[in-house]
């Protein structure tokens, strides 16, 4: 859990920027004060006051401010804490808001939502997404949030598993990055919802 929290402290302090209305400014940094000291294990088995307050702060700066995708993204960083089973129709409940508010998605961003889609009874557009980045950031000469969103599509498709994985890694990235892949692919086919849950 110490891991999980210190990864989260570090994106919370990332998520600042002074081009938002101050009052949404303003509740959201009130929702990060709340979190960053939080006991996230508890978040984990079931709402607390904390979270309880921390969401109805994102969701008053949401309402603020509906084209600033930083309250969004916290709300699903919360709701991931508590599991797919819980959680993944609030997950997408967040991005379909999102999108709902006239704004469109990043390439990370998209590919979250792919992920999202597969836990909630859409597989079928859950993988025609993955296909198509599959496709689109086939070519090598890509940024590298480009080349991971190809290598986890590929893993999801079955394209891309334990016999290929290590030669399309040390020919797209960097061989250092091989033993964390595979260790993914074969966390993958063991239990792929665990392993998807963790990119929505």
């Amino acid at each position: 859990m110490k891991k999980v929290s210190i990864f989260l402290i570090i994106f919370l302090l990332t998520l600042t920027s002074c081009n938002h209305p101050a009052k949404a400014k303003k509740l959201f940094n009130q929702a990060v004060e709340i979190m960053v000291p939080s006991n996230l294990g508890e978040w984990m088995i079931g709402p607390t006051e904390e979270k309880t307050k921390t969401l109805e702060l994102l969701d008053e700066a949401i309402k603020l401010d509906p084209k600033w995708w930083n309250p969004y993204k916290q709300k699903i960083q919360i709701y991931k804490i508590g599991g797919y089973e819980e959680n993944a129709d609030k997950v997408k409940e967040v991005y379909d808001l999102w999108l709902s508010n006239g704004n469109s998605l990043k390439e990370i961003s998209q590919f979250s939502y792919a992920c999202s889609l597969y836990f909630t009874g859409n597989e079928t557009q859950a993988f025609e997404l993955f296909s198509e980045f599959y496709s689109k950031y086939s070519e090598t000469n890509l940024e590298e949030v480009q080349k991971m969103i190809y290598i986890f599509s590929g893993i999801f498709l079955g394209k891309i598993n334990e016999s290929n994985i290590r030669s399309i890694v040390i020919e797209r990235i960097d061989e250092s990055l091989v033993p964390f892949l595979e260790e993914y692919v074969n966390e993958f086919k063991e239990n792929p919802k665990d392993a998807v849950w963790k990119y929505v």
